[in-house]
């Protein structure tokens, strides 16, 4: 968000060695003041520097924690710069759990085991297009922001009959758009 402020930059970022969340959050969390705690883990902290979404303004954002359904899950399309991902894409990490050890993905296995995602994505509700919006091709309506691999594994999940409901998910909204 906000471009990613030089100054709030996680220390140590892409080293072993990179400030942990606690402690950046002492020293970022004034700075984005509507930004609820797991959120700024998730998205902030983990992303610093990577999202395609960090163009967003934090100022005027109000996030809501909101609970849904295995069809929304479904019907949330996964905007990508690009290539989008493509169909099977979910089904291909899902079966990274079966890999060894070694081989597979944390998130793959609580996926397959739960049916569930162990942290909600965040998705905009994007009710009309911001002013300056470095992109031209952002749809109207949820747009999701974080959490790319967990929507797609949810979704295949979901084709299947597996996918629990009551997904908690973080909704971000400006109330002026």
């Amino acid at each position: 968000m906000d471009g990613y402020p030089q100054d709030l930059e996680p220390r140590g970022i892409g080293t072993a060695a990179k400030e942990g969340f606690s402690a950046w959050w002492v020293r970022a969390r004034d700075s984005f003041p509507t930004v609820p705690r797991n959120v700024a883990r998730q998205w902030l902290h983990r992303h610093w520097g990577q999202s395609r979404f960090r163009w967003l303004p934090s100022h005027g954002t109000q996030f809501t924690l909101e609970c849904w359904q295995p069809a929304q899950v479904a019907a949330l399309k996964i905007w990508h710069e690009g290539t989008p991902p493509y169909v099977d894409w979910g089904d291909d990490l899902l079966a990274d759990a079966a890999k060894p050890k070694l081989y597979r993905t944390d998130l793959a296995s609580i996926m397959n085991r739960h049916h569930r995602w162990p942290a909600p994505p965040i998705v905009w509700h994007r009710a009309a297009p911001l002013a300056n919006e470095p992109v031209s091709d952002l749809p109207i309506g949820f747009v999701l922001v974080e959490g790319n691999r967990r929507v797609a594994m949810a979704k295949a999940l979901e084709r299947r009959g597996l996918l629990l409901a009551q997904l908690p998910v973080w909704v971000l909204r400006y109330p002026n758009s």
